[in-house]
């Protein structure tokens, strides 16, 4: 009888490569919303006020929840798995972009 773990990993080994895509993309996804305290003590010590901090993260809350509306008609008209693949690897492009900033 093979151990629990070995079958675990042939069981994520059959796993099509689109999974691992997506996979990755929610990796990243979760990474940025981990980044928002930190962007806005950064903010803070480069000078600028809490408030200006604050709208920008008010404005990265707004661009999230905006794109939620954008995002529900593209799905219908291009299909889920593709929407979420772009609009993820799109928001890894946005937060590396960040730290060009």
């Amino acid at each position: 009888m093979k151990p629990a773990t070995t079958e675990l990993f042939a069981a994520f080994r059959r796993l099509p490569p689109p999974f691992w895509v997506l996979a990755a993309g929610t990796f990243v996804n979760r990474f940025a919303t981990l980044l928002v305290p930190f962007i806005t003590l950064y903010l803070i010590r480069l000078g600028y006020t809490p408030s200006d901090a604050g709208l920008a993260v008010l404005s990265y809350a707004v661009g999230g929840f905006a794109c939620s509306f954008i995002a529900g008609p593209l799905a219908d008209l291009f299909g889920r798995n593709r929407v979420m693949a772009i609009a993820l690897l799109a928001e890894a492009g946005c937060v590396l972009s960040v730290g060009f900033a």
